[in-house]
């Protein structure tokens, strides 16, 4: 016998850089976020760190994640992205 209970579904921010590269794919972001909503509500793709922080403070999001300028450059180079 055991606790089989379901895991709850974060409200998450994406922080991501100040780029062109970045901001015209923010549809784009948003969508391959959307079949994930059993796992993370993505409530808001941002450039904007600390009012993401400040909506993590005030507990209205669970999860910030800031994705890093040189992200593409990482990947494409066969590493991993680090996520701070």
């Amino acid at each position: 016998m055991g606790y089989a209970g379901t895991l709850p579904v974060l409200r998450g921010i994406l922080v991501i850089p100040n780029d062109p590269a970045f901001t015209s794919k923010q549809d784009a972001l948003r969508q391959q976020f959307a079949g994930k909503k059993d796992v993370i509500n993505l409530v808001d793709v941002t450039t904007d760190l600390n009012g993401a922080l400040a909506r993590l403070r005030a507990n209205t999001v669970d999860i910030v994640v800031q994705v890093p300028a040189d992200a593409a450059q990482q990947i494409g180079g066969g590493a991993q992205a680090i996520l701070p």
